[in-house]
C-alpha cells in the first residue's frame, strides 16, 4: 500500500497584544514558515505587457505571483486539487491569466470558470487576447476548446482530434490566425477557427509531438520537440519540418522556449540544452540546476528564462551559461516528514524535493544536495531519523522508490542500505543502541541490528493480510514497540489493529481492546510517560496499550510535548493544527497563522524540538513552526516562567526574530488586544471597529476594534477628552484597573484604599484602590523597595507577569 497519496507563507507578525511593531490590523499570525521552498513547478508563465510580473503553478493546484521578475514570491489562490500543466497571461492585462480553462482577472487572488484546470495546454491570440484555445483530455478522450470572450465560455472544437492526445498548442497570429496543435500522432492545423482540422507535419508525420513552440520575432519561424526524433524545425508556417538535433544526445524533447539570442530544449533526463544558431547545432547549458534534469515549463520573463522542474523554479540571466534557483516564497514544497535530533534542535524536512536541514527552528534551511539519494528520478522524502548519538548520521527513503538510504556525513553522501523495500514510510532509531534500526514498510516492520548493514522482516504474530501504517517505540523502553495494522481488503477484519511487541519486534501481540476498526497512520509514545500513548485516528491508552479510549480529535499526524505527557498535538486533512492539554478531553484549535483561508494545507508531520518548546509541522506548504520560547527569555531569567505560560496558551508568539522583547514597553492600544485575548481566548475576535468612539481611534488605526472592545466591555473608558492615546504607554497604575476589570467584570469595584501598602500610592492617589486590591489578590507585589511605581512603564515581561497571575493561566 502506498501510504503518502497527496493534496499539497507566512512572515511571522507579533501577536498585537505583545507586538513590538504596529500592524495595519491587530491579527495574529501563530505560526511562521520559511520554507524549505521551491517545490514541483509543473508551468510557469510571464506577462507580456509587464515582464516583472510572473506566474508559477505547482502540481497540487497552487499558484503563486511574482511582482519583481522572480526574485520573491507570494502564494496566490489554491486553484483545484489537480495538475496543472498551463498556464498564460492575457498579453494586455497582467491581471488576468489562466490555468487551463480556468480564469483568473485579479492576479490569481480568485478563480471563476468551471473547466479544465489541467488542460494539457493552452494558447492566447495575441492580437485578440479574448481568442484562446485550450487542450487536455478527460479520461480516454481528447479535447480542443475556443473561447472568443476571454474564457467565460467554452465551444468544443475538437472535430476529429479525439483519437490524439493533445499537447501543445500555438497560435500565428494574423488577418486569419493559424491554429497550430501537437499531438500524439503529428502536427494538425485550423484556419477557420477550429471548424476543421488538417495535418500540417510534412517531415514529422505520425511523431508525438510534446511541445511546439514559435519564434516571436518571426511568426514564419516554429519548433516541435518530440518524443521520439527530437527537435523539429518549421521556416515556413508549419508546412513542412526538418530535423535539428545536432549536439542532442537524446531525441525525447518535452520542453522548448525560444528566447532573443537562444533556442532551449529539455530533453528528457539529460538536461537543458541550448542553441545560439536557430536549432542547428545544440550544447549542454544546465549549470547550477540540479540532477536529474526534468523540465515541466519554460518562460521568458524580460531578459531572464525561467524553468520550472520537479525540484523547483530556476533562473538564468545569461542564456543558460548559468542557472540558479529562483523561489524565496514560492511555498510549494510539501514537507512529507519533519523530525527533530533528539541530541539538539537540528531539523530535517523530507520534501518533494529532497532532504533539508535547519538549525535554527526552520527559520532557514539549507539543502546538502544529497549525493546519492536516490536513484535519478525524483521522489518525496516520507521519513528520515537522526542517529542520537551522532546526528551527522542520519536515514531517509522515499516515496514509492528504493528502500532506506544512510549518510554518515550530514547528508552530503548517501548510500542505499540492503532494505530496498519501496514506500518504507518510517525508520526509528533505538536511543540507547544507535545500531538497532527499525522500519515500517506497507508490509512488514523491519529490522536491523548493524545500523542498516542487514535488515530481517520481524513480524510474527502480525497476520500477512494486514498492512502496516504506522510504527512507535517506546523511548524509555526501546523493546516495547507499537505497529498499527489495517486490512486493505476486508471491512472490519477482526484481526485489525494495534499490535505490541515487548522484545525488540521479535513477536507481537495484538492491544486493541477499545479501538474502533479506523486507519492510524501516526502513533506516539508519551516520554514522560509510558503509559500513555496516542494515535492520529484519535484514540488514547493510558495502560500502555492494554486499552483505548476515543479523544474526540483524529486526522494525519499527532506528537507529544516530550515534556508532558497530557499536551498533545493532531495534525489534520484542511482543519490546520488541535492541541489539548489534558490529554485529549478538550481540544483547542491553534492554526492561526496556517493558510487556511485561501488554501487547502494538509498537515502530514508533526514533531516536537526538545523540551517542548517548538513544534514544527510539515505540510502542502512545507514547514512551519510555532515556538513556545525564546531567545532573549531563557530558562532562569525572570520572566521565562510567566512568558512560556502565555506561549503554551497560545496567547504570543513574540515580537519576531525569536524573540519576546522583555523590556520593551507596551503601549495601551497593545494592552488592549492583549486583555481581551487572554480574558476571552486565543481565537477571539472583536466586531470590526467604527471609528466613533475615540476621536484619535479612526476605524482603521492600529487595534481599533480591540480599542472599542474594550470600552464596551467596560475595561477602559479612553485618557479624557474623548481620546484613548493609543500610542501613549501602558502605565503600572492603568493596568491595575485593566487587569481588575478584565477579571472581575466592567461594574467591580475595589474596598477603598488605606494608603499603607506602598510608599508612593496614597489613599487618594489615582488608582489607588485597584493597585492595592491588585496586591491583596496576589498579582502584584510592587517595584521594590516598598513601592509601585504607579506612573512606571509597564514592559511586556511585566505584563506577561501580571496577566498569567490574574487569569491563572498555567
Amino acid at each position: 500500500m502506498l501510504k503518502h497519496h497527496k493534496r499539497t507563507v507566512t512572515s511571522l507578525l507579533a501577536l498585537a497584544g505583545l507586538v513590538g511593531a504596529a500592524t495595519a490590523n491587530a491579527g495574529s499570525f501563530q505560526w511562521s514558515s520559511n520554507g524549505p521552498w521551491g517545490g514541483p513547478i509543473s508551468a510557469v508563465a510571464s506577462a507580456p505587457s509587464q515582464p516583472q510580473v510572473m506566474y508559477a503553478a505547482s502540481q497540487y493546484g497552487y499558484v503563486y505571483r511574482s511582482a519583481d521578475g522572480g526574485a520573491t514570491w507570494q502564494t496566490r489562490h489554491y486553484v483545484a486539487f489537480t495538475y496543472i500543466n498551463a498556464l498564460v497571461v492575457d498579453p494586455t492585462n497582467p491581471d488576468r491569466l489562466y490555468a487551463g480553462t480556468v480564469r483568473s482577472v485579479d492576479g490569481g487572488a480568485s478563480w471563476t470558470g468551471g473547466g479544465d484546470p489541467s488542460a494539457r495546454a493552452i494558447a492566447i491570440d495575441s492580437g485578440n487576447p479574448n481568442v484562446l484555445y485550450a487542450g487536455g483530455s478527460f479520461g480516454d478522450q481528447s479535447y480542443v476548446v475556443r473561447s472568443g470572450n476571454g474564457g467565460f465560455s467554452w465551444d468544443d472544437v475538437t472535430h476529429g482530434l479525439t483519437n490524439v492526445g493533445i499537447n501543445a498548442i500555438v497560435i500565428r497570429t494574423g488577418p486569419e490566425p493559424d491554429v497550430l496543435v501537437g499531438t500524439s500522432g503529428g502536427i494538425f492545423r485550423s484556419t477557420d477557427s477550429g471548424a476543421s482540422w488538417n495535418p500540417s507535419d510534412d517531415g514529422l508525420t505520425d511523431l508525438y509531438v510534446q511541445t511546439l513552440v514559435g519564434d516571436p520575432a518571426n511568426p514564419a519561424v516554429l519548433f516541435a520537440g518530440t518524443g521520439t526524433g527530437g527537435v523539429f524545425k518549421s521556416v515556413d508556417g508549419g508546412a513542412f519540418w526538418s530535423p535539428s538535433n545536432i549536439g542532442l544526445p537524446e531525441l525525447n524533447v518535452y520542453a522548448m522556449l525560444v528566447a532573443p539570442g537562444a533556442v532551449f530544449a529539455a530533453v528528457s533526463s539529460f538536461g537543458i540544452y541550448r542553441s545560439t544558431d536557430g536549432g542547428a547545432h545544440w550544447t549542454l547549458a544546465d549549470s547550477g540546476v540540479r540532477e536529474p534534469v526534468l523540465v515541466n515549463s519554460f518562460a521568458l520573463g524580460g531578459q531572464d528564462v525561467f524553468a520550472g522542474t520537479p525540484r523547483g523554479l530556476y533562473r538564468t540571466g545569461d542564456l543558460g551559461a548559468s542557472w540558479a534557483t529562483s523561489h524565496e516564497g514560492l511555498a510549494g514544497n510539501l514537507a512529507d516528514n519533519v523530525t527533530v535530533s533528539p541530541s539538539s534542535a537540528l531539523l530535517a524536512a523530507g520534501t518533494q524535493t529532497g532532504l533539508f536541514l535547519s538549525s535554527d527552528d526552520g527559520r532557514t534551511w539549507t539543502d546538502p544536495n544529497g549525493e546519492g539519494l536516490g536513484t535519478g528520478a525524483v521522489a518525496t522524502i516520507i521519513a528520515a531519523a537522526f542517529d542520537p548519538q551522532d546526528e551527522a548520521t542520519m536515514y531517509a527513503s522515499l516515496n514509492a522508490c528504493c528502500g532506506v538510504y544512510k549518510t554518515t556525513d550530514g547528508g552530503l553522501h548517501w548510500a542505499l542500505t540492503t532494505l530496498r523495500v519501496g514506500d518504507t514510510w518510517k525508520i526509528i532509531v533505538d536511543p540507547t543502541d544507535p545500531e538497532t534500526l527499525y522500519a515500517g514498510t506497507g508490509a512488514t516492520p523491519y529490522r536491523s541490528p548493524d545500523g542498516g548493514g542487514y535488515w530481517e522482516s520481524v513480524h510474527q504474530g502480525i497476520p500477512a493480510t494486514l498492512s502496516l501504517n504506522s510504527l512507535a517505540l517506546d523511548p524509555n523502553n526501546p523493546n516495547i514497540l507499537f505497529a498499527a495494522t489495517k486490512s486493505e481488503l476486508v471491512p472490519s477484519d477482526p484481526e485489525s489493529g494495534i499490535y505490541r511487541s515487548t522484545d525488540g519486534a521479535t513477536t507481537w501481540q495484538r492491544s486493541s481492546e477499545g479501538l474502533a476498526d479506523v486507519w492510524t497512520l501516526d502513533m506516539v509514545v508519551a516520554p514522560s510517560d509510558s503509559q500513555r500513548l496516542y494515535t492520529s485516528s484519535g484514540y488514547v491508552s493510558t495502560d500502555g496499550g492494554a486499552h483505548w479510549s476515543p479523544m474526540g480529535m483524529g486526522g494525519y499526524a499527532v506528537a507529544v510535548d516530550p515534556t508532558d505527557a497530557l499536551t498533545v498535538y493532531v495534525g489534520t486533512m484542511d482543519e490546520g493544527v488541535y492541541r489539548s492539554r489534558d490529554g485529549g478531553l478538550n481540544w483547542q484549535n491553534m492554526s492561526i497563522g496556517l493558510p487556511l483561508d485561501t488554501t487547502v494545507v494538509a498537515v502530514y508531520s508533526l514533531a516536537m524540538g526538545p523540551g517542548g518548546t517548538v513544534l514544527h509541522a510539515g505540510t502542502t506548504r512545507g514547514v512551519f513552526s510555532y515556538s513556545f520560547a525564546f531567545d532573549d527569555v531563557l530558562p532562569g531569567d525572570l520572566f521565562y516562567e510567566p512568558v512560556r505560560t502565555l506561549a503554551l496558551n497560545l496567547l504570543t508568539t513574540g515580537c519576531g526574530n525569536g524573540n519576546f522583547c522583555p523590556t520593551m514597553s507596551m503601549t495601551r492600544a497593545q494592552a488592549s488586544v492583549l486583555l481581551l485575548r487572554t480574558a476571552n481566548g486565543p481565537e477571539f475576535q472583536p466586531p470590526p471597529a467604527t471609528g466613533t468612539v475615540f476621536a484619535d481611534v479612526p476605524a482603521d488605526a492600529f487595534a481599533a476594534a480591540w480599542i472599542e472592545e474594550s470600552a464596551a466591555e467596560g475595561i477602559t473608558g479612553g485618557c479624557g477628552g474623548g481620546n484613548f492615546c493609543p500610542g501613549a504607554t501602558a502605565t503600572r497604575a492603568q493596568m491595575a484597573v485593566f487587569l481588575l476589570r478584565a477579571k472581575h467584570g466592567p461594574k467591580y469595584a475595589p474596598p477603598p484604599a488605606t494608603g499603607l501598602l506602598f510608599a508612593d500610592v496614597p489613599a487618594d492617589a489615582f488608582a489607588a484602590a485597584w493597585i492595592e486590591e491588585l496586591a491583596n489578590e496576589g498579582i502584584s507585589s510592587g517595584c521594590g523597595g516598598g513601592n509601585f511605581c504607579p506612573n512606571g512603564p509597564t514592559n511586556r515581561g511585566q505584563a506577561a507577569a501580571l496577566l498569567v497571575r490574574t487569569f491563572g493561566l498555567e
